[in-house]
């Protein structure tokens, strides 16, 4: 059987103020993205909650139940001159569950280009309440056959996927 999604209620508690066991969040304000070339640029307007077109993804992950977008990239090909481009994307993650995350819990991509990272082991227990500092160091795709691409990762602890989808988002002109 599968292990429960929420902590047991406490007596006079409702369901809906239960702490899930697994749980992220993005700590607002610490979203950064280095922009690492001159073709990169970002719509900052862009980054934040995403919401119903990340719908049927979150369909698949019942520990996960919206999106961050962190990172709205331009990329304007003819600056690039064939050379790699790439972007160092900063955020804080919190443990809002009810238990510890483990050593193993890891980053996982799960939708489209890894952008160099297919992956990212957190290497420490993160307790609940506590945060961690991810930055990703992306590089952005090179082919001329793009006009748009999205990458998507998420956390993973025991085989679980849970807290928000990460998603990245890159559109050339």
């Amino acid at each position: 059987p599968a292990p429960p999604v929420t902590a047991p209620a406490l007596p006079g508690q409702s369901a809906s103020q239960q702490v899930p066991l697994w749980s992220a969040l993005v700590v607002p304000g610490t979203n950064k993205v280095d922009l690492l070339h001159q073709a990169v640029s970002q719509d900052a307007s862009g980054i934040g909650p995403v919401k119903a077109d990340l719908g049927p993804a979150t369909a698949y992950f019942p520990k996960v139940s919206k999106g961050w977008r962190f990172a709205n990239l331009w990329v304007t090909r003819s600056q690039l001159d064939q050379r790699q481009g790439a972007v160092a994307a900063n955020l804080y993650l919190q443990n809002a569950g009810s238990i510890t995350w483990p050593a193993g819990t890891s980053l996982k991509l799960i939708l489209g280009p890894g952008m160099g990272l297919p992956g990212l082991t957190i290497g420490q227990a993160v307790l609940p309440g506590a945060h961690i500092e991810l930055t990703m160091m992306l590089e952005i795709p090179t082919k001329k056959n793009h006009a748009f691409i999205r990458s998507v990762w998420v956390l993973e602890a025991n085989g679980e996927p849970f807290g928000p989808l990460l998603v990245s988002e890159v559109s050339f002109v």
